[in-house]
């Protein structure tokens, strides 16, 4: 067995090469903060004594806030847990337009990063900061450039920060999360998503026993059928790139499981968008991750197409209107839903004529549709594009545009050069998610939609810290003098777990010299031969 040395280059902050100091201590405070976090669950749905609830609540946002300062990986792992009934918490605290929870818990989180020490990242590594200040900006610019009769500038700016609020969650957790947690993250998520997924169809049954429904309205995430599809659409695809972890038998079938219901949960709310969305994520990741993939959802679109079931059938028997039947538009040949938002992308030119460039200003869209002879009544953009095109002109449509090609190429390139499975699974995730963002937008307002872009943030924030991982181990092992042909290779032995290893062995008589990088549990790529002998510098 080859025993020669392993040359390593530590550029990495110390706290990630050298592993945590008392991992006991770090594994009981983890254990007591999930009990916790399960107690007070338990509790609050069980007691049916509202002032129990009422203090359960208080102390967990205490205790909370305290993880937000001392492990803010936990605390943002309670977030993604907690986010889904958020909204259940009153919308004003103490009387004051638009200090509500989620402002709160986002300032608190902004607190706990910069009370704790963070390594500094590369600000090249970053190909969000640009864009998404930049549209921070012109949507506040454009709040007091344009007066409009439906809502006073107060209330305006109050409605910007609430859909603008969890975009602080991509950078929060660029700044502060550990990526040695990626695996709790990824749990996390699969949990939360795999819990409002089981409550949203047994309340779709339990009630479809009683009253003719047929439409599954989301639950906790939404009662809007086409809001809760986009959810699903959005973050099906993050359980199926965790199907390829290698997992013990029972957790794996119980991860395909919750994929199971996810479809099933997508299939029950009849949204035509969302099915779309979803089908066309997976296609491209079975395209670029693996073909087997693309072959299952290919053979599912043709059996789906040659018999499709009788509820989608009729869903798209009612896309069309029925001869003799009056809707709400002149000559309407859709339903209204559909008749909605095609009027209204045939009528964008004329929207955007008013103000091209900058657009009309935050809020006017229902006055511009109306004025502009698109529809007869005031009515919401039911599609991102339209709304940022009109409200916030070319230069909101390019850096809207911006910020999703960002996250398309940073998440295809983590996924493709990384060697941890629960960073590629989020990265995998993060693709099928932008793409299927995209789409929905195309026929509804997602983008700032809180409860379906929360995920989103936080997973973009991840993929973009392991990217920037990515460059700076190559910049680093730069930046040492690595040189092989020139015998100097700047690097010291370490007895510890290689970051970046260069390799040198004996093969046919000549010397071969390779370069082996893995970053603090990230594996990056292999490059040459990985073998170790004992010859070298």
């Amino acid at each position: 067995m080859d025993t020669s040395p392993v040359y390593q280059l530590n550029y990495l902050n110390p706290t990630e090469t050298s592993g945590k100091s008392d991992v006991s201590s770090v594994d009981r405070f983890e254990k007591t903060s999930l009990s916790v976090l399960v107690a007070a669950v338990i509790c609050a749905i069980f007691l049916p004594y509202y002032p129990v609830k009422i203090f359960l609540g208080f102390s967990l946002g205490i205790f909370w806030t305290y993880l937000a300062f001392v492990r803010i990986d936990l605390a943002v792992c309670f977030f993604i847990f907690f986010m889904p009934i958020l909204d259940l918490f009153p919308p004003d605290f103490f009387g004051i337009t638009g200090i509500n929870a989620q402002t709160i818990i986002v300032a608190i989180l902004f607190l706990g990063v910069f009370s704790q020490k963070q390594p500094q990242e590369n600000s090249r590594c970053d190909p969000l900061k640009i864009p998404v200040y930049l549209l921070v900006f012109f949507t506040l610019l454009s709040i007091f450039r344009m007066p409009s009769a439906y809502c006073s500038d107060v209330e305006r700016l109050s409605v910007a920060k609430n859909w603008l609020i969890y975009v602080s969650l991509y950078f929060i957790t660029l700044k502060s999360y550990d990526l040695h947690y990626s695996r709790r993250l990824l749990i996390f998520l699969l949990v939360t998503i795999g819990i409002i997924v089981i409550l949203s169809l047994k309340d779709f049954f339990r009630i479809a026993d009683y009253i003719e429904r047929n439409r599954n309205g989301g639950g906790v995430i939404g009662d809007q059928p086409n809001l809760y599809g986009g959810f699903l659409a959005m973050y099906t695809p993050l359980f199926i790139c965790s199907l390829y972890l290698k997992l013990p038998s029972k957790r794996h079938y119980l991860l395909l499981a919750g994929t199971g219901l996810c479809f099933l949960a997508l299939f029950t709310t009849l949204s035509r968008g969302s099915w779309l969305a979803c089908l066309a994520s997976l296609l491209f990741l079975g395209l670029v991750k693996d073909k087997r993939l693309l072959l299952f959802m290919l053979l599912a679109l043709v059996v789906i197409l040659v018999h499709p079931p009788p509820a989608v059938e009729e869903r798209v028997d009612d896309t069309f209107l029925e001869e003799g039947v009056q809707g709400k538009y002149e000559n309407q040949q859709y339903d209204n839903s559909t008749e909605l938002r095609l009027r209204q992308w045939k009528g964008l030119p004329r929207m955007m004529a008013e103000a091209p460039i900058l657009g009309t200003g935050f809020e006017t869209f229902q006055e511009v549709v109306v004025r502009c002879g698109v529809l007869p009544f005031p009515k919401a953009a039911h599609s991102s594009f339209i709304w940022i095109a009109v409200e916030e002109g070319i230069v909101g449509l390019i850096l809207y545009l911006w910020i999703l090609a960002a996250v398309f190429f940073s998440a295809r390139q983590v996924m493709r050069q990384t060697d941890d499975p629960y960073i590629k699974a989020l990265a995998g995730g993060l693709l099928g998610c932008v793409i299927a963002l995209f789409l929905l937008d195309l026929s509804g307002a997602r983008f700032f939609s809180n409860e379906l872009t929360a995920y989103f943030w936080i997973m973009a924030g991840i993929t973009v810290k392991a990217k920037g991982r990515l460059l700076t181990g190559r910049q680093k092992s730069v930046a040492q003098g690595f040189s092989p042909a020139s015998g100097n290779t700047g690097f010291q032995p370490v007895s510890c777990a290689s970051s970046l290893c260069y390799q040198r062995r004996k093969l046919d008589g000549k010397t071969k010299d390779s370069l082996y990088q893995h970053i603090s549990g990230i594996g990056i790529y292999s490059a040459g031969d990985a073998g170790i002998s004992q010859s070298g510098n």
